[in-house]
């Protein structure tokens, strides 16, 4: 399979879902197998912006570190994500993902999303 038929996933996760609260607030990047790993930075979910550097090393296929708030991690030794897809062509392709979903655990009608926006995105190699 070539190499272009692999997603590498440089994924952050921000956990919003206040019925796990032991989970509530972490940040943690998906790996192998599409697991989730916790960085270790934990921030209060509100609806503040956020500066945050995530480098990666994509020869490598690994994280290096991410940053937070001024809150910084090493993830020199965690995997990047890989999505073998057999279906793709040869072209490369930067994709910049977010994510919202319904959170509510239960089916009262009332489930509530939200919503991540960038701003001043700054790609460096």
């Amino acid at each position: 399979m070539a190499s272009q038929q692999i997603h590498l996933g440089g994924d952050i996760y921000w956990d919003l879902n206040p019925w796990t609260a032991a989970e509530f607030g972490k940040i943690k990047v998906y790996t192998q197998s599409l697991r989730l790993i916790d960085t270790g930075i934990r921030l209060r979910p509100d609806t503040a912006w956020h500066r945050f550097d995530l480098v990666v090393d994509l020869q490598r296929r690994r994280y290096v570190s991410i940053s937070i708030d001024e809150q910084t991690r090493d993830l020199g030794k965690t995997p990047l994500a890989e999505v073998r897809h057999a279906d793709w062509g040869q072209e490369v392709a930067l994709v910049i993902t977010t994510e919202s979903l319904a959170a509510w655990p239960n089916n009262n009608g009332h489930p509530y999303t939200w919503t991540t926006r960038f701003r001043d995105i700054h790609l460096t190699r």
